[in-house]
């Protein structure tokens, strides 16, 4: 980011019209407006078999019993592999323990890229943008599950609570896969 320089106006004196300025550099106290993650885990499965059994209801696997997400019915169970190469408009609460609302995000996008990547696109109350990539490779001894994430907070000083609570929840998500479908390693 460039160095920008901003002037504060301090103080005006209309007798002698004199104004004075305090030059300070905003990069000196400006929060990052834009943060990004990733979280591997290396699993003892075919990448193919992983990505068959993903869906929604897998989403609230990962996320349980911490957190949970809210999907439509007819959807919540479609594996990902049947899904349309591009779903719109979706929107999903955030709950905390299961009940109590933190969030509230709207899907733009959820497309498939490749043979075994998805890429999801939101903005939520907490969010002006989100961007979670999962991308699972074949590996010689199984498959490598990893979930990249980029986010713009709405409001700049929530930003590294926000980082801090998502990658402890990616972490989390990921210790679920290990123990749910065979560790090789994590990274």
């Amino acid at each position: 980011m460039r160095s920008q320089l901003a002037h504060d106006f301090v103080g005006f004196n209309s007798e002698y019209s004199l104004c004075v300025f305090v030059a300070v550099n905003r990069d000196d106290f400006m929060l990052p407006l834009h943060y990004t993650f990733a979280v591997s885990t290396d699993l003892s499965m075919p990448a193919e078999t992983f990505w068959a059994s993903q869906s929604l209801a897998t989403v609230n696997l990962e996320l349980g019993p911490l957190v949970r997400m809210t999907f439509p019915a007819e959807i919540l169970h479609q594996p990902i592999t049947s899904w349309p190469q591009h779903v719109q408009k979706l929107k999903s609460w955030i709950l905390f323990l299961g009940i109590i609302p933190v969030d509230r995000h709207l899907f733009e996008t959820i497309q498939l890229v490749g043979e075994r990547t998805f890429v999801e696109q939101s903005s939520s109350w907490l969010s002006r943008q989100w961007r979670h990539e999962r991308v699972v490779q074949e590996t010689p001894a199984g498959c490598r599950v990893t979930d990249i994430i980029s986010f713009d907070p709405r409001l700049p000083i929530l930003g590294p609570l926000q980082k801090a609570i998502y990658l402890a929840a990616f972490r989390h998500r990921h210790r679920v896969l290990k123990q749910r479908r065979g560790l090789l390693r994590s990274r």
